[in-house]
C-alpha cells in the first residue's frame, strides 16, 4: 500500500488527507479514507487500529520518514498493553532523537484562581460522553465520564493542562465573557466541546419515582432501573450505576454521559417504556413483563 503496488498515487494521496465536510472544514477528528491523520512529536502520523475477538492490532505510518510500526497482541481486552502507546513508544525508542522535543508546561501560579469558577460545569465530548469541571479551593479538577478525577494546571488564565497524560485544554468565552465551549488537544488531535447547560432536578415524589422501578430491554440488553432512598438509579447490563435527575414527573437527564430519558405509559396508565436519546441516537426502551 505505502509503496504504491495497491494503489495510485492519487488514490493514497486521497486516502491519507483529512475528509473536508460540507462545511468547508476537515474532519475532526482528522480522517481520510480508512486512515486517521495525526502529528506526533512533529512528524506526520497514519495510523489505524483493529481487532477481533481475542486480538487487537494498531499500524503507525510516518511517510515523511518511510517508517512504518505494526503492533499485534493476541490478548483482548488488553490490560497491560495499549497498542497505540506501544507504538509510538517504540517509535521513541528508536527515533526519538530525531523527532521534535516533547512540549513542556509549567503551571503559572500566578493565575488568578477567581477566574476559575467561570470554568466549572460540564462539557460535551466525543460519543456523548461529559467532562464535569469542578472548583475546589484555589484548585480545578476535571473528570471524564468513567474515568478519575485528576487535578488540571494553568499555563494560562485559560489553558490548562493534566500532568498524567499529555493533554491540554482551553475555555473559550464568547463576546459577552461568558464561557461558551472548551478546545481539547490531546493526541495530535483538536477538538471543540460545547459547554452543558446547567439543569436543577426538580422535586419529585417517591411514590411516582416508584412506578418506574423494574426491569427493561434494549436491543437485547438488560436495563434496571431501582429507587435508593429518593434517589432513581440506572444501570444498563453490568455497567455501574447511575443517577437520573428528574426535570420533570416523567422526563430525566444524567450527569455522567448526555442522555435524555423520557418514560411511556400504556393506555391503562402503567409505564411500560421510556425513550432514550443520546449520541444523536433515540431508543425505545421496553419493559419487561
Amino acid at each position: 500500500v505505502f509503496n504504491g503496488k495497491v494503489l495510485t498515487a492519487s488514490s493514497m494521496q486521497a486516502a491519507f488527507s483529512p475528509v473536508v465536510l460540507k462545511n468547508g472544514k476537515e474532519s475532526n477528528p482528522k480522517y481520510g479514507y480508512g486512515w486517521m491523520i495525526n502529528e506526533f512529536r512533529g512528524w506526520k502520523e497514519i495510523q489505524h487500529g483493529g481487532g477481533l475477538p481475542g486480538f487487537v492490532t494498531y499500524l503507525n505510518r510516518f511517510p515523511d520518514q518511510n517508517i512504518t510500526v505494526a503492533i499485534l497482541t493476541n490478548a483482548s481486552p488488553s490490560h497491560k498493553l495499549n497498542p497505540q502507546q506501544a507504538a509510538r513508544e517504540l517509535t521513541e525508542i528508536f527515533f526519538g532523537e530525531e523527532m521534535a522535543a516533547q512540549p513542556s508546561f509549567i503551571a503559572d501560579k500566578n493565575t488568578d484562581a477567581d477566574l476559575f469558577d467561570d470554568y466549572a460545569g460540564r462539557y460535551e465530548y466525543r460519543g456523548g460522553t461529559v467532562l464535569t469541571v469542578r472548583k475546589e479551593g484555589d484548585q480545578l479538577f476535571a473528570q471524564l465520564s468513567g474515568q478519575p478525577r485528576f487535578e488540571i494546571f494553568p499555563q494560562g488564565k485559560e489553558k490548562f493542562f493534566w500532568k498524567v497524560v499529555d493533554a491540554q485544554i482551553r475555555f473559550v468565552r464568547n463576546d459577552a465573557g461568558q464561557v461558551t465551549h472548551a478546545v481539547h488537544t490531546q493526541g495530535g488531535q483538536r477538538f471543540e466541546a460545547p459547554k452543558l447547560k446547567e439543569e436543577k432536578p426538580v422535586d419529585i415524589a417517591p411514590s411516582i419515582l416508584g412506578n418506574y422501578v423494574g426491569k427493561y430491554e434494549m436491543n437485547g440488553t438488560t436495563v434496571e432501573i431501582t429507587l435508593k432512598d429518593g434517589q432513581l438509579y440506572m444501570q444498563v447490563a453490568d455497567q455501574p450505576q447511575v443517577e437520573m435527575y428528574p426535570r420533570s414527573a416523567t422526563g430525566f437527564f444524567l450527569e455522567i454521559v448526555k442522555a435524555d430519558i423520557v418514560f411511556l405509559a400504556n393506555e391503562a396508565g402503567e409505564v411500560d417504556g421510556f425513550t432514550l436519546e443520546q449520541g444523536g441516537v433515540t431508543y425505545n426502551v421496553r419493559k419487561k413483563k
